[in-house]
């Protein structure tokens, strides 16, 4: 269950990019606990990871059986 609550915004707009800092504050967490959990969630490949400049922009995975099974 609290798997699901770090993902919610993932949930709720599946095609937004987020910026560590961004899914930091939405969640209220420190960056360092955000990017921690985003690396697993990418990991697991529940997100999709790409650099822009010397950003690291997270997304939903939509392919992923394992996204889906989590979102129903």
């Amino acid at each position: 269950m609290e798997q699901i609550d770090k993902l919610k915004c993932f949930f709720e707009e599946p095609n937004k990019w987020y910026h560590l800092r961004e899914y930091a504050r939405i969640n209220k967490i420190s960056p360092s606990t955000a990017m921690i959990y985003l690396n697993e969630f990418y990991i697991k490949k529940l997100l999709k990871k790409k650099r822009e400049h010397n950003l690291s922009l997270y997304k939903s995975e939509d392919e992923s059986e394992d996204f889906k099974d989590l979102k129903i």
